[in-house]
């Protein structure tokens, strides 16, 4: 077991994005987030993506890159809040720290967007997730009414999947297990989810 999976916890994630992301081979190295900061809005415009990339806000984006700014996030427990948001020299900022703004950061938009707004940037893989064997590290799985979570990887061929998100007031990021063939994630019907592919994936390893 990766030694940042934790305990599932599940909550209501109300117009917030959860990013499911994943690597297929080792945890990236996470590069020095020093002075880490809560400012008091989320919605501001990003200043910058911080040193593990994209260049700027809304350009190209590995997928481990995506995986690495995920997993900063976890690094540092990042309370949930729905109007805050959290910056760091890792990822830059600030982003909203929800659901959504999880995968705004993630996915290094100049923005933080909620869960209806993210399909305008990505490619709908799939209308329906459930049985979806094609998911790849920085997909997001977007249930566009309420909450999105990003695919980490796969960890069997069973179907078991290890997802990063936000969830609720009064827990921080965090890495959980489901399973591809179940009906439920996160509280919500799996069929509920679609599978999005950033726009603005850019090339580079799945892994390292």
């Amino acid at each position: 077991m990766n030694a940042l999976m934790r305990v599932t916890r599940r909550g209501p994630c109300r117009g917030a994005v959860v990013l499911l992301a994943g690597l297929l081979g080792s945890t990236p190295c996470l590069v020095g987030a020093a002075n880490p900061s809560v400012v008091g809005s989320g919605y501001d415009t990003s200043a910058g993506t911080g040193t593990l990339g994209p260049a700027t806000p809304g350009q190209p984006v590995t997928r481990a890159q995506m995986i690495a700014r995920a997993r900063d996030w976890i690094h540092h427990d990042v309370p949930y809040s729905k109007s805050e948001g959290w910056r760091d020299a890792a990822v830059g900022g600030p982003y909203r720290m929800d659901c959504s703004g999880f995968i705004s950061m993630v996915w290094g938009l100049s923005t933080s967007e909620v869960t209806s707004e993210l399909p305008q940037d990505s490619t709908v893989t799939d209308t329906d997730v459930s049985g979806d064997t094609k998911l790849a590290p920085g997909d997001a799985l977007d249930y566009t009414a309420d909450h999105v979570v990003l695919f980490d990887h796969w960890a069997d061929k069973s179907g078991d999947f290890v997802y990063d998100s936000e969830h609720t007031f009064r827990y921080g990021a965090d890495q959980n297990t489901g399973n591809i063939y179940d009906s439920t994630l996160e509280g919500f019907a799996m069929s509920d989810f679609e599978a999005l592919q950033y726009d603005g994936l850019g090339g580079g390893p799945t892994s390292q």
